[in-house]
């Protein structure tokens, strides 16, 4: 039987890591071994999880941020598989199950998800609100990170041979990675929801103009990584920087900087002047100025 290795950062999550642990243990496919790497945390989590969970290895660090935490799990992991879960998520049962059955020769997998938690009604689907895919998926990788890290099935070498997670990133580390892997491994993909992934008041807190330098970096390092030649590079950075610029204008929207958000849909509509939908995302930005 394959072996596999589950990696669980924590940084302050006593309240609900103790689910994402028991959706763990009640895998239908035995796992090899679980791990959490408590970053630096100020609550009780770690005391929490050793006499709850004496069973699971924990390792402790000062507090260096999710990538070192992760990266730190997957040097430890023995198993030849990884899975990671973040410590507010919950796997379904058949997690495991369905995505070693369906590998296909790949190796890596990710599956559907489910939303749950603050505002939601537990029913909406990441397929609802995202395109998911497998096979060779590098270049829609490229335009949207449609992979959960919760989702992730993964060989041990091949995160090795990537480098793990870039722990000097700020941000997007873990799009930055899967297209690392992307670029030269086909992935399994389950359209099941098989994680449930929790949303938090603070989940959406993000800064748009913060966000999109990293973007635009990220782009721009995984454009080299593109076979093919120059029309075929432009083609999908110009792509690739629209739809970064369109999910800029609704995390500004949502922040109530409805300027960035007037500058980002524009910046978007200029890479793909041929989309009628950002003409209409457009409008409804600048309507929306003149009336509030």
């Amino acid at each position: 039987m394959e072996s596999v290795s589950v990696i669980i950062p924590c940084f302050n999550s006593q309240a609900t890591i103790g689910d994402a642990i028991q959706s763990v243990i009640n895998q239908t496919f035995p796992v090899h071994e679980i791990i959490v790497v408590d970053d630096g945390s100020t609550d009780n989590s770690a005391n929490f999880v050793s006499e709850r969970f004496p069973m699971v290895t924990l390792i402790k660090q000062a507090n260096m941020g999710v990538s070192k935490a992760r990266n730190v799990g997957i040097q430890r992991a023995t198993g030849m598989w990884v899975a990671f879960l973040d410590a507010d998520d919950v796997w379904l049962p058949e997690k495991l199950s369905h995505q070693f059955e369906k590998l296909e020769g790949c190796k890596w997998s990710h599956t559907n998800s489910f939303y749950f938690g603050y505002n939601q009604s537990g029913d909406t689907k990441r397929s609802d609100l995202s395109s998911l895919k497998g096979g060779n998926v590098f270049d829609a990788l490229l335009t949207e990170n449609f992979l959960g890290t919760s989702t992730i099935l993964v060989q041990r070498d091949v995160l090795l041979k990537s480098g793990g997670f870039d722990e000097s990133m700020r941000a997007l580390e873990d799009w930055k990675l899967w297209l690392d892997i992307a670029a030269d491994f086909p992935i399994s993909y389950i359209s099941a929801p098989l994680v449930k992934y929790r949303v938090t008041p603070g989940s959406a807190s993000r800064n748009a103009r913060e966000v999109y330098p990293y973007h635009r970096q990220l782009i721009s390092y995984a454009i080299t990584k593109i076979k093919g030649g120059y029309l075929r590079q432009s083609t999908l950075k110009r792509k690739a920087l629209s739809k970064s610029n369109l999910i800029c204008s609704y995390i500004a929207e949502d922040g109530e900087d409805y300027n960035y958000a007037i500058t980002c849909a524009l910046r978007s509509l200029y890479l793909q002047p041929l989309k009628i939908s950002l003409y209409k995302r457009l409008i409804s930005l600048l309507l929306f100025k003149v009336t509030k």
